[in-house]
């Protein structure tokens, strides 16, 4: 009931937000006592999760469906603009009411379940991008210390998930056009973490 409930709220976030009031409607609707709004015990932290969720899933199932082919030629710093590029894709349909879920995201009660999610969220990035973007690549082998290697893992996901969270702030304030603005930032910022990867690599050759 509790994920029939959650489905039926996302049809109304677009009038009242990731909010206790779009559970109250879908419950409502499905025919229920508002009061029923209490199977979802941490109400909008709860529907951003569900969101969420749902997000990454269809964004690990598109890089093993399409990736192969859709990111086969690309370096890695093109395969990092185009798979953060199709999960903001997913936000922009909300993205007047993104930042507010962000705002929830943040309170103590739901903080264990999105340092989960934005873990998995960057893992899934690294695996689809390649370990090279802290110029620590673990995948590499040579002299690199065990104490390196590990360094190079969870900095690549530090700095992608760093990465991610700054477009998708820059997102939630972009008023151009299809948020060109954003596609641009996300390039920009991309390069620059790239670039930045490139020069400790090359210190670390010397």
């Amino acid at each position: 009931m509790r994920q029939k409930i959650l489905n039926e709220s996302m049809k109304h976030v677009a009038s009242h937000g990731f909010t206790v009031r779009a559970i109250q409607r879908a419950v409502t609707e499905m025919g229920y006592s508002a009061a029923l709004a209490t199977l979802v015990p941490r109400g909008a932290g709860s529907l951003v999760e569900h969101f969420v969720d749902e997000c990454d899933s269809r964004l690990s199932l598109r890089i093993a469906t399409t990736g192969e082919d859709d990111l086969k030629d690309l370096t890695p710093e093109e395969k990092m603009v185009k798979v953060i590029g199709w999960r903001l894709d997913m936000l922009k349909e909300h993205a007047e009411h993104w930042g507010a879920a962000l705002a929830v995201m943040g309170l103590p009660e739901n903080l264990p379940t999105t340092l989960r999610q934005r873990a998995m969220l960057a893992d899934e990035l690294v695996g689809a991008t390649g370990p090279t973007m802290t110029g620590l690549d673990s995948s590499k082998g040579g002299n690199i210390t065990a104490a390196a290697k590990a360094a190079g893992f969870y900095g690549d996901r530090a700095a992608a998930g760093a990465l991610y969270a700054a477009c998708e702030l820059f997102l939630v304030t972009d008023t151009s056009p299809g948020f060109a603005d954003t596609d641009d930032f996300v390039r920009q910022r991309t390069r620059e973490m790239f670039d930045l990867a490139s020069g400790v690599e090359q210190v670390g050759g010397f």
